[in-house]
């Protein structure tokens, strides 16, 4: 019921019409990929589109989301097309842009502007890797083809969109966008082709400057902003602008942007943004909205910006006490900034962590889903330390348990699905005993295992979190009855919960058969992938599943989709060691010709890994220090205060 008025959203907004006679929605049991945009007629897995009785509103949001980046590409992409793999941007990154301006003007209060914001953020991570490609390279090889459909082409280029489309106006670039579309209707355009009509259409030559030097490099922009504030002087901003670079990273500092940049300042209830394009190293803002020092600034007005930010540690605290005034964009961004200036050695842990708190407390579910990400980022350091993660499990229980409780009393759409994330970030990070014995309980009652006593009913929205608890609590038991309900359950969204459950399981004497399931063929060929994918990741399992990977590659790529092979070294991303980096290059040294393309993923996950070990040398006594003061008296140490 939503395809018509996203169809004339994008009809309305672009000036061209819908351009085709008209429009099939076909769901396929096995489709191999999520979606696919054939002209007038999307194809669809059918796990993404089926919606029924026990789907959840995240699974509802899901759709759309995906929907409308299907119809978008009806403008862009069928109506015209990249003529090579190069430009793939101009039909993804648009597309995936598209879905949040057009879900926001047909749901105003959904938020839909927030999770485009969190596309962003996650475009970051991979950004911030001096092995990350650029939205636009040269593509040469076959293998690279699919190399390109990643959260760079996608989020990195969905947020460089809404920036510009932000900061020069909807009211000027989206009618030029149209225009675009109209001049090339059933052709080809490249990149070049597109700057010089924007350039053309809005009399910007900014625009076209920025666009390029955000999408034609690689790289994140971190803009270092001080404000200052003299005696009989407007108080000044001055901007520095650098590439953003973790602790232990090889990136070599050589690049520059020129970036559309808003910055906010407040002072009580006044509330300024102030502009500039910055195209070289340094810049200074002038405030001349004030007659005195403001009270705090914020780097990245709205969050619209792709850049990180830093500040000086006085300007940080300020920043974590004014909290509560930032729009939720802002927040949002705020968190991943200090995440990421932790992760770059310069931010104290404790500055993080009162930001990360605040960010819990927020009442927009993207900001809260921030600080769970925060708190995440941090758990790999403390995972093996018993007083650190006791400590680590009672701040969460602390910190988070109260914004549960208030979501758990709302009835909006959005905290409902807060409530999906809290229990299973409560149960699964936090370790909640009673959380995790209610979903085993339930997970257990519907894969057909005895239950005594009423159980909470599960949503697609709670299957991944109940049975992969079910499978971690009851172990082989669990496993056998849910292989058995699998014939029984006819859910899409079950079935594919139930291999993400197995990847979680956290025994390592039930490897050996979770392994020889998951090269049996009896769950697919996706499932092996996400079996294996699951079990790398468990801290109680992972260096037993690495070392069964290592002994039996050969066979594992025989038995998993045909374009997975070359993301194989991702596999080992989390993995934390040098002699991990040695084992990693030595396994594609031998068998690197059974995975053709798997350079990047390769450059990838040895920098990954690169970048865990140097965290863990620089930070990781200091996290394991300040989670330990949490713990329960039981199991701090005894020096712990």
């Amino acid at each position: 019921m939503m395809t018509e008025p996203m169809g004339a959203f994008f009809e309305r907004e672009l000036g061209v019409p819908y351009p085709y006679e008209k429009l099939d929605i076909i769901a396929a049991p096995q489709w191999p990929s999520g979606a696919t945009e054939l002209a007038a007629a999307i194809t669809y897995r059918e796990s993404r589109i089926l919606y029924g009785p026990s789907s959840g509103p995240a699974m509802r949001r899901a759709l759309l989301n995906i929907h409308s980046h299907e119809i978008a590409h009806m403008w862009f992409g069928d109506l015209v097309t990249p003529p090579w793999w190069d430009d793939l941007w101009l039909k993804e990154a648009f597309s995936s842009w598209a879905t949040g301006i057009v879900l926001s003007d047909l749901e105003p209060d959904g938020g839909y502007e927030l999770d485009a914001v969190a596309d962003s953020i996650s475009a970051m991570s991979l950004d911030s890797l001096r092995s990350a490609r650029a939205v636009r390279e040269p593509i040469t090889l076959n293998e690279d083809i699919r190399n390109a459909y990643d959260s760079i082409t996608y989020d990195k280029g969905l947020a460089v969109i809404a920036m510009v489309d932000s900061y020069f106006g909807a009211d000027k670039f989206r009618p030029a966008l149209g225009r675009y579309i109209s001049r090339f209707e059933d052709s080809v355009a490249d990149s070049p082709d597109f700057f010089e009509v924007i350039a053309d259409e809005t009399n910007e030559p900014d625009l076209t400057t920025a666009f390029r030097s955000f999408v034609e490099q690689s790289g994140l922009p971190l803009v270092s902003a001080d404000l200052q504030c003299r005696e009989g002087r407007a108080p000044e901003v001055s901007l520095s602008q650098s590439r953003y670079q973790p602790l232990g990273s090889p990136i070599e500092q050589s690049r520059r942007w020129t970036i559309p940049y808003c910055l906010v300042a407040a002072s009580g209830d006044t509330r300024e943004r102030v502009c500039t394009m910055m195209s070289e190293q340094t810049a200074t803002l002038t405030l001349d909205q004030f007659e005195t020092c403001p009270d705090w600034i914020m780097p990245n007005a709205g969050g619209a910006g792709y850049w990180r930010f830093n500040l000086p540690d006085a300007q940080w605290a300020l920043l974590a006490v004014n909290f509560g005034a930032l729009e939720a964009g802002e927040a949002m961004v705020a968190v991943d900034s200090a995440v990421a200036s932790f992760e770059a050695g310069n931010l104290a842990l404790p500055t993080l962590m009162a930001i990360a708190n605040a960010a819990a407390r927020h009442d927009q579910r993207q900001v809260v889903d921030g600080a769970v990400r925060a708190y995440s980022s941090l758990y790999r350091a403390v995972s093996s330390d018993e007083a650190a993660r006791a400590g680590m499990e009672a701040e969460i229980a602390r910190v988070f348990g109260p914004r549960l409780e208030r979501a758990r009393q709302s009835d909006l759409e959005s905290d409902r699905i807060l409530v999906s994330r809290l229990e299973s970030f409560l149960a699964r990070t936090g370790n909640d005993a009673d959380l995790r014995d209610e979903f085993a309980r339930a997970a257990n009652a519907y894969v057909g295992l005895p239950v005594r006593g009423e159980v909470r009913g599960l949503t697609s929205d709670d299957f991944s979190t109940a049975l992969a608890i079910g499978m971690q609590e009851g172990g082989e038991r669990f496993l056998d009855a849910m292989l058995s309900s699998l014939s029984d359950i006819d859910d899409p969204t079950f079935e594919q919960a139930a291999a993400y459950a197995i990847g979680q399981n956290n025994d390592p004497e039930l490897l050996p058969i979770i392994m020889d399931l998951s090269m049996s063929g009896r769950l697919g060929t996706r499932e092996t992938y996400s079996i294996m994918s699951g079990q790398m990741r468990q801290s109680e399992v992972k260096q037993d599943a690495w070392a069964w990977l290592q002994a039996n590659y050969p066979e594992f790529v025989q038995r998993i989709p045909g374009q997975r092979p070359r993301s194989t070294p991702r596999l080992a991303d989390d993995l934390c060691s040098p002699t991990a980096i040695v084992e990693l290059e030595a396994l594609f040294g031998a068998y690197g010709d059974l995975a053709p393309g798997y350079e990047r993923a390769l450059a990838e996950a040895r920098e990954s890994i690169g970048l865990c070990v140097a965290l863990e040398d620089e930070r990781g006594d200091d996290i394991r220090s300040y989670f330990a003061g949490f713990a329960p008296s039981e199991t701090a140490p005894e020096d712990s205060n």
